[in-house]
């Protein structure tokens, strides 16, 4: 799954287009299939809530999420940390092109009690999960799957 965002001040000058071509273009050379693409509209500030919305309706084909930057999406990095930890228990790895691997081994902030926690979140997203999908609606209208 690819993930964009369409802002006004472009993501560094990279518009939801460039993105686009970046992240297919980089899994293309990878082999890595992409079968959903989420854009999403708003500041940096709004993208990770979005993103916390985007755990409840994951397609269940969806195992990486990829991004041209996802470093710039957070002022605190414990917050996106935690939500690609949210994600990994989702069954999902979150990608950037800007680090080579999984972006939570760059984002050394999580404490030994975020993992211990990970059986419990897991098993709530699991619930929230199946519950989002029978109502196969997003909270959020500015998330879109494609």
């Amino acid at each position: 799954m690819l993930f964009l965002r369409d802002a006004p001040d472009e993501l560094y000058g990279l518009s939801a287009v460039l993105q686009e071509e970046n992240c297919r273009r980089y899994c293309e050379n990878k082999g890595i299939p992409v079968r959903h693409v989420v854009r999403i509209q708003g500041d940096s500030a709004e993208a990770i809530e979005q993103l916390k919305s985007l755990l409840f309706h994951l397609p269940d084909d969806v195992d990486s999420l990829w991004a041209a930057r996802f470093y710039c999406y957070s002022f605190e990095l414990r917050a996106l940390a935690l939500l690609c930890l949210q994600f990994q228990c989702r069954g999902v790895w979150v990608n950037s092109l800007e680090f080579p691997g999984p972006i939570h081994q760059h984002l050394l902030v999580l404490r030994p009690e975020d993992y211990d926690q990970a059986d419990i979140i897991r098993d709530e997203m699991d619930r929230q999960h199946a519950e989002a999908q029978d109502t196969k609606a997003f909270p959020d209208h500015s998330v879109v799957i494609y």
